[in-house]
């Protein structure tokens, strides 16, 4: 175990990957950032257009992949390493099918007042007002029941 631990240690290749590691993880690390900015370029884009951008969406998809393929990297899940060494993962496109299909999901649809549901829970909170302030006179009288004996 020790010399397959000191040849380790030697070992060229390992080093390189440590390196490589090193600077993956700074790139993943400035990943978190970009993700925001297109998040919030892509909810800009939408508030104003009413749709979203099919070529951020396309570049958003791409950084999702390079993400992943940085995270098998790191994990030592791969031994490939992401983009420069590999093609751009973003090389999938993103149709305007299929952001219409996703601005027609329930998810992204506004959604209409809850007034019904908002009675309901005003009169479940009466109720339950009610049913504590019964609870709160039977814990007197207990109470004044144990102060007696």
């Amino acid at each position: 175990m020790e010399s397959t631990f000191k040849s380790g240690l030697k070992s060229e290749g390992f080093w390189v990957r440590i390196m490589f590691m090193a600077a993956y993880f700074i790139v993943f690390r400035l990943l978190d950032l970009l993700v925001i900015l297109v998040s919030l370029a892509q909810c800009l884009f939408t508030l104003i257009t009413g749709k979203p951008n099919s070529a951020l969406a396309q570049f958003a998809s791409g950084l999702a992949v390079f993400s992943k393929q940085i995270i098998d990297y790191l994990g030592f899940s791969s031994d490939q390493k992401p983009f420069p060494f590999q093609d751009w993962a973003g090389s999938q496109s993103v149709t305007d099918a299929d952001l219409d299909d996703q601005k027609n999901s329930p998810s992204f649809q506004q959604s209409e007042p809850l007034l019904d549901q908002n009675e309901n829970v005003t009169d479940s909170t009466s109720s339950a007002t009610s049913s504590d302030s019964e609870s709160s006179s039977l814990q007197t009288q207990v109470n004044t029941k144990d102060s007696r004996v």
